[in-house]
Order: C-alpha cells, then sequence, then structure tokens
C-alpha cells in the first residue's frame, strides 16, 4: 500500500504545479492581451485635465483664454482675459469627463480653447462636434 501513495501524491503535486502554472500564464496572457482599462479602450473615463497633455493647466497659472470657432462661414476668435470668465471656463473643462475613443469625425464644426499659461505655454483643447480631439486622436466625452 505504501508504494501505491507515494506516485499519488507525487502526481497530485506535479498536478497542482501545472494548474498553477496554468493559471498563472493564463493570468499573463490576459494583462498582456485582454482588454485595457484605460481612456483608450473605452473601458473607463477620466477627467480632461487629468489627462497627460492638459495635467500642468491650474487656474492660478491661466494668463488668458483665445476661444478660437471654426464652422462653414470661417473663423471667429475670442480673447477672454477677465478672471471669472476664465474661472467659469476653467471649472467647465475640469468637470469635462473623457469617455473612450471613436472614431466619427466632421470638418465644419470646431471650437478650440487657446489656454495660454503665465510661463508662456500654449494648450489647446479641441471640441468636435461632439467629441475632443486630443493628439490626433478623437474621444467621446460627457
Amino acid at each position: 500500500m505504501n508504494k501505491l501513495k507515494v506516485p499519488i501524491i507525487i502526481g497530485s503535486i506535479a498536478l497542482l504545479f501545472l494548474l498553477a502554472i496554468g493559471i498563472y500564464k493564463v493570468g499573463v496572457a490576459n494583462k498582456l492581451f485582454g482588454p485595457k482599462d484605460d481612456i483608450n479602450s473605452g473601458n473607463i473615463s477620466t477627467k480632461l485635465l487629468d489627462n497627460d497633455e492638459y495635467k500642468d493647466i491650474s487656474l492660478d497659472k491661466i494668463s488668458y483664454i483665445e476661444i478660437i470657432k471654426y464652422t462653414e462661414g470661417g473663423d471667429e476668435r475670442e480673447k477672454i482675459t477677465d478672471q471669472a470668465s476664465i474661472s467659469r471656463i476653467y471649472n467647465s473643462l475640469k468637470n469635462i469627463e473623457l469617455r473612450g475613443l471613436t472614431d466619427r469625425a466632421c470638418e465644419d464644426n470646431t471650437t478650440i480653447y487657446a489656454i495660454f499659461l503665465k510661463n508662456g505655454v500654449r494648450k489647446a483643447i479641441e471640441f468636435e462636434c461632439d467629441w475632443i480631439i486630443i493628439n490626433g486622436k478623437r474621444y467621446n466625452y460627457h
């Protein structure tokens, strides 16, 4: 009977070892090739001003904002310099949530918020129809 217990124990250990390796490999495969939990996959949302492109924008750093609207009729520009309007625009932009990528596009309805910081840096937030463009990618937003 002892001769039979040893192979069963060794076989059970080997089976558990192979099962553990399989579970590990499936977990690694899912991390590498499975769905991504990031804004580019649309699985989660993030605040617009938390995006790497805009992280350095804060209300106290803004010198002025220029709003540029492009439509079929041409472009219209408005320079915003009063602090109350700058604060209102900043707070509106701060509360926008990006909700993942889209492949939609349009050519006749674009609004750009050109934010000029006190250190001379210009940051542009571009709205095209019903989405935001960041580094050439279009994002749904709410």
